[in-house]
């Protein structure tokens, strides 16, 4: 066979390894987090009810941006140590 086209398959194989793979995280992690509301200020029973859920639980809103950022952490899973290590900085610079 062609060297160029035993190429252009080994990339296709490769292309839709990767795209099925990131899809499948993707969905995985969409399944579990909450979704959004389109509801910057909450008032009345809706905030009683925002502000009762563990951060982590409650849904993405535009303009909350550490809860946000906490929920995305939690979800993906991202490691935590960064975040201790800039604490440690912070503290020895005051």
């Amino acid at each position: 066979m062609n060297a160029q086209l035993i190429c252009t398959r080994q990339f296709f194989i490769l292309l839709v390894i990767v795209i099925a793979s990131s899809t499948l995280r993707v969905e995985a992690a969409q399944n579990a987090s909450p979704g959004y509301s389109p509801v910057v200020l909450p008032r009345g029973d809706y905030r009683d009810q925002i502000q009762s859920m563990p951060v982590h639980k409650r849904p993405y809103r535009p303009l909350h941006f550490y809860g946000n950022t906490v929920r995305r952490m939690h979800y993906r899973g991202t490691d935590h140590t960064y975040l201790d290590a800039w604490r440690r900085y912070r503290q020895n610079q005051r």
